[in-house]
């Protein structure tokens, strides 16, 4: 049955309760009849309760089919299918994401290069610049284009 039905049978016990009640006081109909009116107000009350945990119960589980990532990159190749089975106590690779912004990278340099950064950091300091920006740093790609956007030398 559903959920209106269950309402509707609820509110249907409630009146016949309350109109019994009076009568049963008064002789006019049997206890019985009262007692039997109460019984089913209480069990439509109880099938009304078991449907809205049975909604609860779907909405808390409706939680879990939406996945969210925690940060915004770049997804790469896809671990698992949508509408495939995930998690039951385990953590399940889903996807790999790369950050790309801001893009951190890895690179080996010369010393003459360093000293070349080092330097112009230096010179940045001595012209008593309160909160010395880091040195522009252009990336070169691997097929000799130039990278749109400066970095700067996090460590060495």
């Amino acid at each position: 049955m559903s959920s209106s039905s269950w309402q509707a049978r609820l509110e249907k016990g409630k009146n016949d309760v309350a109109r019994l009640t009076p009568l049963a006081a008064q002789q006019a109909v049997s206890q019985q009849e009262l007692d039997n009116a109460v019984a089913q107000k209480d069990a439509a009350v109880a099938q009304v309760d078991a449907q809205k945990a049975a909604l609860e119960k779907a909405e808390f589980d409706l939680g879990y089919t939406t996945i969210t990532a925690p940060i915004d990159g770049l997804i790469g190749t896809t671990k698992v299918k949508a509408g495939n089975l995930v998690g039951r106590g385990e953590s399940t690779l889903l996807v790999t994401i790369s950050q790309i912004d801001p893009i951190f990278f890895r690179v080996g340099i010369a010393e003459a290069e360093y000293l070349k950064i080092a330097r112009r950091a230096q010179e940045q300091k001595q012209s008593g610049a309160a909160r010395p920006e880091p040195v522009p740093i252009q990336l070169i790609l691997a097929d000799g284009t130039v990278h749109p956007y400066t970095g700067g030398l996090d460590a060495v």
